[in-house]
This record gives structure tokens, C-alpha cells and sequence, in this order.
């Protein structure tokens, strides 16, 4: 028998089960399907991203920060906002990371570590500003109910009353794109989410729910528990702060470096705190990405790791759904230049490597140029490589041509250090030029016997040399490359790096 009193519940049951269907069968939302996330269109989307705290920001509606973080190929960008923000700014920062091909993560911060007031956060939602905000936005955001709500008092039991309540309120307001839950404990206590998530999931009348935890663990054996109940059990989890170069308030470095493996091997979300625009106010600076909010002024080593150094990192491993762009094709956004050395020694070289975002770009053309100095530096562009001709500085510049997208980098090339076996020296010894084109140049401030033995860059013997003196070395029958004379005049043994050119 249905009474009046659950009339209406019956009613909202059967409307909610209506926009669901009706909402995925028009594709206006991104959803939940097994353990991952899919776009409207149906694309499976990793979610690789950055943190920004936003609100504090002097560029809060992300005006030119969210192109900034663009560049780096990230798919989303979670907004940190608070109730006392602008509900105004809020909106244009969500307008803005989505104009700039990024999925909109708004969260509400208030709650952090504090279970009393995630209804503050539920009410936060309920704002129309912010609610037409996320409608008018749909297809490209998620809904972060509140950041790290509750401290380790926060039980199961607690969370699933608490979080029941959450998912009543933002459906029965209209929002019907997919929500995201913190784990408590200040987002670690990955335990209450394994306790949880499927009630959760299944209460939610679009089953459109997705939890997240936050990596600030003393031990990383969280990931691959994390990565073991979302692929063993279909766990729709991500990493909504990590994975983090550091814990708080202790600062130590942790193992983030398996975080990134255990996360791409196994297809799991993650997104950085936190880009810089609006730096961390502890463990400086290993929480920050960047200095200042810009692209390639990147703050430490651990940055450099995260953003683009590493093979899961965010340059090498975020992905763009096509259909954010009308054409379906995934442009080139921003390049980056990694180099085993930028100090080069006359005759070493070193190699270029371009790295360009996001991923699935459909052109990753580029062209390299020597902007200066070609006395300097010699660069092939086949094989990317540059060798060091002479002393001095000189900049390579790397272009994708379909865009303009360009980076350059520094190279300083300095006179050879030598290390050679001498005993009681009474003389100098003086190999020149280098890099030699036609005849290398042997000089001692002495005259004496003298052997000498050339060889090439694989140690095998190429032609020895036996005079009195001063000697010169023809080098057209050479092929260009690396050689090494060793040189045996009285007391002394030296040994030189020459390039033949």
C-alpha cells in the first residue's frame, strides 16, 4: 500500500530513475560504468590532472592559469573553492577549464578533517550560481562534494549515513553528473571507502559515483590496495590529491614514484596537488609544481618528476577525449624538452628528447633550430642529438609547427677538463683545433720523441704516430665523429677527446 507520505518518495524514485536513463541516452554527462570513468561519448577517460587552490588565487576565475596548466596536457582540473568564495568567480573558473579542454573538478574545502560540517558543504551545492554553473557544464564536470571531510573518528557507519544524505540532496537539487566522495581522515582512510563504495554506489539512483583518497601515506602499499579493489572488484576510485611528493605536517619525502607506476600500470585517476599559481603554505616548496602558475618554471626536482620526467608522468600519460573538440581531433597543447646534460665539455654531446601533450595528440610534428651560435654547437636533427664545438653558449629551438607551440634550450659548452697520467712534467702539450675539420694540431713546449695513438669513439685503434716533436695529424680520410689521441712524450702520458668534424 502506498501512502501519502512515501507517495512522494516513490514519485522522486521513479523521476530520478527517469533522468538517468534519459540523461546517458542523450549523453549530457560523464558516468560511471565498472571501475572507470567514461565520457559522454562514451570514451574511457584516466583522469590526469592538477590541484589549484583557486579561491585564493589573484587569478580565481583561471583566466590565463588554466591555460598554463593546458600546456601540460592534463584532461582535468580539480577547483578548490570555499563557501565564503565568490559563487560568481567559481562559475567562470568552471567556464574557463572547460573552454580550455579540461574536465572541472569544483570542490568545496570547508569540511577538510571536520565531519560536522559536511552539511555545510551539501548546502554549499545548493548555491544557483554554482548550480547553474555545473548544468550549464555538464558534459566535462565532475561534483567534489567536500574535500577530506572528517577525521579518524569518522566510522563506516557515520560516512554512509552522512554521504547517503549528500546523494539525496545533490539529485533531488537536479545535479545528475557524477559525484565524487572523500575518503576521511583527512582524504587517507582508503578502509572506510573499501567499507562503503558499494552501498554508496548503489543508493545513488545514477550510479553515477566516484571516491577518491588522497595520498599523504607513510607507506605506499595503498596504491596497489587501491589498485587491487578497483581492478579486482570494479571500484570507481582515483587519486584526488597525489600522488604526493610529500607528506604533511611531518614534510618528509614519500614514494611517490610508485604511485605513479602503480597508478598508470593499473589505469587509476590522479591529480596533483598543487600547480603553484597559488602556492602551499607548508612543506615548501615540494607541494607546489610550478613557482608561479606558468608552464616549465617548474619548482623542484620532485615537479619536474610529476609533470613530465617520469613514464606515468602527466605529459607522458593524460589523454584528451576527442569529443571535446568538434573536429574529434586532439591537438598538440604544450611540449617539453628533456636533455641528459645542458653543460657540455668541447666534443661531448648530448641528446634532445620531445615530449608532447597530451598523448593522443593527432600531430606530433616538430621542427629544431639553432637560434645562435652554430660556431658553437652542431646539431643533428635526425637523431637529435648536439655536440660541442667550441666555447661558448648557444639555444635550441623546438617547434610544433601546427600550432606555433614552442620551447627552447640552453646549451654551454666549455674547454675540455683533462685528467691525464703525468709524472714530474716539465712541458704542455697542446691538441688543436677542436673540433678539427681537415689536420689536428699536436704542439709541446719541448722537443722530445714522441708515440702517438688515435682511436675512435669504440676504443678500436685507427692509426699511431711516431715523431720529434711538434706533429700534425690529416684527418680527410676520418669520418666526423669522436676520436681519442693518446700521446706518450717523455715523463708524460695524455690522453684528448677531439671531434673531427
Amino acid at each position: 500500500m502506498i501512502t501519502k507520505s512515501n507517495q512522494a518518495g516513490f514519485l522522486f524514485f521513479v523521476i530520478l530513475s527517469f533522468i538517468s536513463k534519459f540523461s546517458f541516452s542523450q549523453g549530457d554527462t560523464m558516468y560511471v560504468d565498472g571501475r572507470h570513468i567514461y565520457s559522454a561519448a562514451g570514451e574511457k577517460v584516466i583522469l590526469r590532472g592538477v590541484n589549484e587552490m583557486f579561491v585564493w588565487s589573484s587569478d580565481n576565475a583561471g583566466s590565463w592559469t588554466h591555460p598554463e596548466i593546458a600546456k601540460t596536457g592534463a584532461n582535468c582540473v580539480r577547483i578548490m573553492w570555499m563557501i565564503n568564495g565568490d559563487a560568481s568567480r567559481l562559475a567562470k573558473n568552471i567556464d574557463n577549464c572547460v573552454a580550455n579542454k579540461m574536465i572541472a573538478m569544483p570542490e568545496c574545502h570547508d569540511a577538510t578533517g571536520e565531519w560536522g560540517k559536511l552539511d555545510d558543504c551539501i548546502m554549499f551545492w545548493k548555491n544557483p550560481i554554482i548550480f547553474n554553473a555545473i548544468q550549464k557544464n555538464k558534459k566535462w564536470t565532475l561534483l567534489n562534494v567536500g574535500n577530506e571531510v572528517g577525521n579518524g573518528s569518522v566510522t563506516s557507519a557515520m560516512f554512509l549515513t552522512g554521504y547517503k544524505k549528500a546523494i539525496d540532496s545533490l539529485r533531488g537539487w537536479g545535479y545528475t553528473v557524477p559525484i565524487v566522495i572523500d575518503a576521511p581522515t583527512w582524504g587517507q582512510n582508503v578502509d572506510v571507502l573499501f567499507d562503503t563504495w558499494e552501498e554508496l554506489l548503489e543508493y545513488d539512483p545514477l550510479k553515477n559515483v566516484i571516491f577518491s583518497a588522497h595520498s599523504y601515506w607513510s607507506s605506499p602499499a595503498n596504491y596497489q590496495r587501491i589498485a587491487n579493489e578497483s581492478v579486482n572488484n570494479n571500484m570507481p576510485i582515483i587519486i584526488g590529491e597525489g600522488p604526493s611528493p610529500t607528506a604533511y605536517p611531518q614534510c618528509r619525502i614519500l614514494d611517490y614514484k610508485t604511485g605513479l607506476k602503480v597508478s598508470g600500470e593499473n589505469e587509476i585517476g590522479w591529480l596533483i596537488w598543487s600547480w603553484g599559481m597559488m602556492s602551499n603554505g607548508h612543506c615548501k616548496p615540494n607541494l607546489d609544481v610550478t613557482t608561479d602558475g606558468k608552464f616549465g618554471n617548474w619548482e623542484t626536482v620532485h615537479s619536474e618528476i610529476l609533470a613530465f620526467d617520469h613514464p606515468y608522468s602527466l605529459m607522458r600519460s593524460s589523454e584528451r577525449p576527442a569529443s571535446f573538440y568538434t573536429d574529434s581531433i586532439v591537438p598538440v597543447t604544450g611540449l617539453e624538452l628533456v636533455t641528459n646534460t645542458t653543460n657540455l665539455s668541447i666534443g661531448d654531446s648530448a641528446t634532445i628528447e620531445v615530449i608532447m601533450a597530451p598523448v593522443n595528440a593527432a600531430d606530433k610534428s616538430y621542427s629544431m633550430l639553432l637560434l645562435q651560435s652554430k660556431e658553437i654547437l652542431k646539431f643533428n636533427s635526425d637523431s637529435t642529438a648536439v655536440i660541442g664545438l667550441a666555447e661558448g653558449s648557444s639555444v635550441v629551438r623546438v617547434m610544433h609547427p601546427g600550432s606555433g607551440i614552442r620551447r627552447t634550450i640552453t646549451f654551454n659548452v666549455s674547454q675540455p677538463v683533462y685528467a691525464p697520467k703525468i709524472e714530474n712534467s716539465k712541458h704542455e702539450i697542446e691538441v688543436f683545433p677542436n673540433p678539427a675539420s681537415n689536420i689536428l694540431f699536436v704542439k709541446f713546449t719541448v722537443q722530445a720523441d714522441v708515440d702517438a695513438r688515435i682511436y675512435n669513439s669504440t676504443g678500436k685503434l685507427i692509426e699511431e704516430v711516431s715523431a720529434h716533436g711538434n706533429f700534425n695529424v690529416e684527418l680527410e680520410d676520418y669520418n666526423s665523429g669522436i676520436y681519442f689521441i693518446q700521446i706518450d712524450c717523455l715523463d708524460e702520458t695524455k690522453t684528448v677527446k677531439f671531434i673531427k668534424e
